[in-house]
C-alpha cells in the first residue's frame, strides 16, 4: 500500500509537470540572457541546466517508481531530447551568445510549435496537412503582433535593446 504523500504526487503529478514545464520553459531565455552576461558559454549553460533538470527528474521517478529499464523508451525520449531541447535550446543560446537579446530569442522561439506542426503535416500526411490552408490563416493575426514586435527589437531599426 502506497503512502498518502505518494499516492497524492502520483494523483497529481500531471499538474506538477505542467507547472514545472512553463517554469523551466519561460526561464530558459531569462537563464541564457544573465549567463552569458556573466560569461558562461552556451554548452556550459545547457550542461548545467540539463544535469540538474536530470536529476530532477530522476528523483521524480524513484519516489513514483517508474520502471526505467525500457530500451526502445530511453532511446525515443534520447531523439526527442536531442532535437527538441538540445540543439534548438543550443541555439537559442548561441545566438543570445552573439547578442541577440532574450526577449528576441524567445519571440523567434514561439513560431517553433508553428513550424514543427506544418512540418508534421507534410512530412507525416497528418490531418493537419489537408487543413494547412486554415491553419494558416489562423495564425496570421499571431504574426500580425509578431511581426512589429521583433522589428522594434532589431538594433537596426532603432528600437528598444538590452545592450551589455
Amino acid at each position: 500500500m502506497e503512502s498518502p504523500a505518494r499516492e497524492a504526487l502520483r494523483r497529481n503529478v500531471g499538474h506538477l509537470a505542467s507547472v514545472a514545464l512553463v517554469v523551466m520553459w519561460s526561464s530558459g531565455f531569462v537563464g541564457a540572457e544573465l549567463g552569458v552576461r556573466s560569461g558562461g558559454t552556451p554548452l556550459q549553460l545547457l550542461g548545467w541546466r540539463f544535469t540538474i533538470l536530470a536529476a530532477m527528474l530522476l528523483a521524480v521517478c524513484l519516489v513514483l517508481r517508474v520502471d526505467l529499464t525500457d530500451g526502445r523508451a530511453w532511446g525515443r525520449q534520447a531523439i526527442i531530447g536531442l532535437l527538441s531541447q538540445a540543439a534548438f535550446l543550443y541555439l537559442i543560446f548561441e545566438g543570445v551568445n552573439n547578442g541577440v537579446d532574450g526577449g528576441l530569442a524567445a519571440l523567434i522561439a514561439s513560431l517553433q510549435p508553428l513550424l514543427v506542426a506544418t512540418v508534421a503535416g507534410r512530412i507525416l500526411g497528418s490531418a493537419s496537412r489537408r487543413s494547412c490552408g486554415s491553419a494558416w490563416c489562423s495564425a496570421l493575426p499571431a504574426l500580425r503582433w509578431w511581426s512589429p514586435a521583433t522589428w522594434a527589437t532589431d538594433p537596426r531599426s532603432g528600437g528598444p535593446t538590452c545592450s551589455r
